[in-house]
């Protein structure tokens, strides 16, 4: 089901799709339909996030689906630090660990209200992630 979700979502052409995009804007771009995503599903990935805590197979496969999150975030990051003028102040894969942990899921879901309006909920992420690369 969280393939079949992320497929009809396009979620696996976030990056390919935001190509042409500056880095900052590709981030923004990422971040609104993410969002779009998690709001639009959250019905389904409340319960399917709760029993991956009892169910192992539910839980090897968004295991496997926050790794691949995780990849694209990777490259989305080195294209925000590239473009970037003063380094960033945390190492590589602390920037990494927090920006997976911003757009999650259950981060969202943990937004109260503010989840209740993707887009104002992006804007917020959206800084938070670009904030984290300088």
């Amino acid at each position: 089901m969280l393939t079949d979700l992320a497929e009809r979502a396009q979620m696996d052409q976030l990056l390919s799709d935001t190509r042409h995009l500056t880095a900052t804007g590709a981030c923004a771009a990422i971040v609104r339909r993410t969002c779009h995503f998690w709001h639009a599903e959250r019905d389904l990935l409340r319960p399917m996030f709760g029993l991956a805590a009892v169910d192992q197979d539910v839980a090897a496969a968004l295991t496997q689906r926050e790794q691949w999150r995780q990849n694209q975030l990777r490259q989305l990051l080195e294209r925000l630090a590239a473009e970037a003028a003063p380094a960033a102040a945390f190492a590589t894969g602390d920037v990494l660990a927090a920006a997976v942990a911003v757009t999650s899921f259950p981060m969202y879901d943990r937004l109260g209200p503010l989840a209740d309006d993707p887009g104002r909920a992006a804007q917020v992420i959206d800084h938070l992630v670009r904030s984290l690369t300088g």
